[in-house]
């Protein structure tokens, strides 16, 4: 099992800003994002989305499930 781990500052900075507090967050994730309806998450649901999003560029293009 492969485990990474993304620091509070690379996420925000993959959101949009290096110093995004939760509302600024939020609203990067509109902005960027509007296809998601984020309208009844909480901040938790705001961060776990923009840790989808930073894996989903990341780490999509390095895995490489092994075939049976």
């Amino acid at each position: 099992m492969i485990f990474e781990c993304v620091p509070v500052m690379t996420l925000k900075k993959f959101a949009g800003g290096g110093c995004a507090d939760k509302a600024a967050m939020k609203r990067y994730l509109r902005k960027k994002h509007p296809e998601i309806d984020i309208s009844g998450c909480d901040d938790n649901a705001v961060d776990a989305i923009w840790l989808f999003k930073w894996a989903e560029y990341f780490l999509a293009r390095t895995f490489k499930p092994s075939t049976p």
